[in-house]
Order: C-alpha cells, then sequence, then structure tokens
C-alpha cells in the first residue's frame, strides 16, 4: 500500500486517469482545498515518485514536489515461502529462511542477519546429487562434500573456492547446463578467463581419449588443467612413462600438488613428471612417444590449432605411435553434419 498526498494543477479525472495508469489501483481516494490524498496499491511494482511525476508530466499535468506532503509505504506481511526458496547473503554467504527474519510489521527484513549487509538475494537450496567421485576427492584432498560442497543454486553458479596460486583458482560448483544427476563439477579458472571442467562430457572425452593409448606407452600430454586425463591414464594402467607440458606456471603450482599427493597415495606405480613450456615446442625434444595427445584449445571448432598441434607431434612419434586431440572427433561429426544439410 503507497500513501501520497500532492497538489495537483488539472482535472481530477486526468489525475485519477494517471494513477491508473502508472500500474496501481485506486484504493481510496479524497480531494480537500485542491490536496488529493490516495491510497494505492501496486501490483508487484514499486513506483517511485520520480515515475509518478514523468507520468503526470506525459498528461499535461504539473506535479510540485514542494507540495508533496507524505509518501510512505507499508508492507503486507511475508507469504510462506517454498521450502527449497532462502535467502542468502553476497557477502558472508549466510543463509536463512525468508520467514525467519521479518520485521515488527511482518515484511520480510531484506538485510543479512549475520553481517546486515544489504547484499542479499534470493536463491534455492541445491537438489544436486552428491555423488564422491574420484577426480572431487582427488582435487579436494578428500574434503568433497563436507568442506567444500556448494550449498544454495547460487554457490553452484559462482563456484566455492577450493584454493587458488596467483590468478588460477580452483572450483567447485556446477554449470547450469548440466543436469543435478551428474553431481558436482571441479572447475579450473586460469588468468586468461579460461574455464576448464570436470563435468559429465569431459569426463567421457577423456575416458575415450585413453581408449587410443596403446600399452606400455611413453606418453606425452599437452596441457595439464585439473589432471583429469592422467587419473584415467592411472587407473588403465597402459602407460610406463608420462610426460606433461603445461605453460601456465600458476596452474602448475595449484594441480601438480594435489595430483602427486593421490598417485602417490593410490596409484604408486605411476610414473609421471611435469614440464614448464610450450607443449608444440617440447613435445620436439626427447625419445619419441607412442601416444601425444594434445588439449591446448577451448572450443571444437578450433580447427587451425588442432591440425597445427597434430602435424608438429607426428614428427616424434614411434612407428606404433598416435595422436589423439580433444574434441577432434566432436568437430569432424559437426562438419559431417554441415555436409549433410547443404546437400
Amino acid at each position: 500500500m503507497v500513501v501520497i498526498k500532492h497538489r495537483v494543477r488539472g482535472k481530477l479525472e486526468d489525475v485519477l486517469e494517471h494513477l491508473r495508469y502508472s500500474g496501481s489501483k485506486i484504493h481510496a481516494w479524497k480531494l480537500e482545498d485542491g490536496i488529493l490524498s490516495a491510497e494505492l496499491v501496486f501490483e508487484g511494482k514499486l513506483v517511485y515518485w520520480k515515475m509518478v511525476k514523468d507520468r503526470a508530466k506525459s498528461f499535461g499535468l504539473k506535479i510540485e514536489d514542494e507540495h508533496r506532503l507524505t509518501y510512505s509505504r507499508s508492507y503486507k506481511p511475508a507469504r510462506p515461502s517454498p521450502p527449497n526458496v532462502v535467502r542468502q547473503c553476497l557477502k558472508c554467504k549466510h543463509i536463512w529462511k525468508r520467514e525467519e527474519h521479518l520485521r515488527k510489521d511482518g515484511s520480510i527484513r531484506l538485510r543479512c542477519p549475520k553481517c546486515n549487509s544489504n547484499q542479499t538475494v534470493d536463491t534455492f537450496l541445491i537438489r544436486t546429487k552428491i555423488v564422491k567421485r574420484e577426480d572431487l576427492l582427488m582435487l579436494t584432498e578428500g574434503k568433497y562434500p563436507e568442506k567444500y560442497c556448494p550449498r544454495t543454486t547460487l554457490e553452484e553458479s559462482e563456484g566455492v573456492l577450493v584454493a587458488k596460486h596467483g590468478k588460477a583458482k580452483l572450483l567447485i560448483g556446477r554449470s547450469l547446463m548440466e543436469p543435478p544427476e551428474h553431481g558436482h563439477e571441479a572447475v579450473l579458472v586460469t588468468k586468461n578467463g579460461f574455464q576448464m571442467s570436470t563435468c559429465y562430457r569431459e569426463r567421457q572425452s577423456m575416458k575415450g581419449a585413453v581408449a587410443w593409448c596403446p600399452p606400455n606407452a611413453r606418453a606425452f600430454i599437452g596441457g595439464l588443467g585439473l589432471g583429469l586425463i592422467l587419473l584415467y591414464l592411472a587407473k588403465s594402467g597402459k602407460a610406463r612413462e608420462v610426460v606433461v607440458c603445461e605453460i601456465d606456471s600458476d596452474v602448475i603450482n595449484l594441480i601438480e600438488p594435489r595430483l602427486r599427493a593421490w598417485f602417490s597415495k593410490y596409484y604408486p606405480n605411476f610414473n609421471w613428471k611435469v614440464i614448464q613450456g610450450d607443449a608444440l615446442k617440447e613435445v620436439l625434444k626427447g625419445k619419441p612417444y607412442d601416444w601425444i595427445f594434445m588439449d591446448l584449445w577451448t572450443s571444437a571448432h578450433d580447427w587451425e590449432s588442432m591440425k597445427k598441434a597434430e602435424e608438429i607431434a607426428k614428427k616424434n612419434l614411434t612407428p606404433r605411435g598416435r595422436v589423439t586431440c580433444w574434441m577432434k572427433s566432436t568437430y569432424e561429426k559437426q562438419r559431417k553434419r554441415r555436409r549433410y544439410r547443404n546437400f
């Protein structure tokens, strides 16, 4: 309910019509000594005085601010919210139910009850399936979901910070494009803004890539990322030696210690090392490799980078060696679909 009082120079019918067009319903009104007092009920809108003035101006009416006597609003009591709707503070991440923090008149108090911040939003409690996958346990040092687990959809979209080094950040969250049945995923954000994750599609693509690795292979991995390809290589036992090349030192310092601790505990026979440098240059150094996996791009449409990396990698292969490029098969399928549509 909004109560306004002001002096209007114009016809009373135009004023009432103007108030109706402002998105409100007139509950009651009276006119005394040229001053109109009206009680307005707004339909889901908060109409400020400036909006009322602008609307009156379009009707050719004159409303003078100095004659505005009162402008106040009284709220209706808060309605019970659905059980999964909560309110969360963006500053301290405190969560509370809306009906538990009210004003004296029964309206919802929007400030945080913990830090008194006004940066609060409505959000939902998660309905994501909690799955203790090995990749999440490895990257959180076994602290998922007890310590690093989103509680609301807001935290899922922003990500719960696990650790950071320099400009590289490791988060736990869930993309809105992923169904909740697939569980949470680890996300790596680099200094260039690139994001890598352990989502369902990424896990499936890495498992498919490891299938191309020949047994007892000397392997080269271009791009450390979250170490998902290393985890599946260690589980398969196909590689006798793995060399990983990563150009970003922040990613190495953030991810390698977590992988090293996990592999030394659960896969002690897995022989691997990380070097810093350009993978397209480092792959040509040393003995030939039996399997080379390149993961240096962020999109399945970067065909030129895939082609260049594959041509360079083929120069340092054994007779039985092969090169696998991340997302190459996906790109080739897309090209075939485009060709089919053009016919």
